[in-house]
């Protein structure tokens, strides 16, 4: 998730419904590179209210790569599907770094989910 996502969505919708049908919980990574104030009370407290979901954790990462983060939460976790917010890139991103959407589906032993 990014700092912005923190409003009802409905690229979320699809997510939402899953979630529902398979009564399955929510794991929410969010990774920063800076020092901004993520407070995970309040996210958490963002998606039981809003989409009325209750097995929820909330993950922050400061330090490393995402991808490896990620990677190896899904490796020490019963994880069976990945979800990705869509986010556009600029020019310069686009041609300088391979976004976390690819790296993820390449590398990632489960399905990936990308949500736009």
């Amino acid at each position: 998730m990014d700092s912005d996502n923190l409003r009802p969505d409905s690229k979320l919708n699809v997510l939402i419904d899953l979630l529902r049908a398979f009564n399955a919980s929510l794991f929410i990574f969010h990774f920063s590179e800076s020092d901004e104030d993520i407070n995970e009370q309040e996210i958490r407290d963002h998606y039981v209210e809003n989409f009325n979901l209750k097995d929820i954790s909330v993950h922050l990462f400061s330090e490393g790569k995402a991808e490896e983060n990620i990677t190896n939460f899904l490796n020490e976790n019963a994880i069976d599907i990945l979800a990705l917010l869509y986010r556009e890139h600029n020019f310069i991103e686009q041609l300088t770094e391979l976004g976390l959407r690819r790296k993820m589906i390449f590398k990632s032993e489960v399905p990936v989910l990308i949500l736009k």
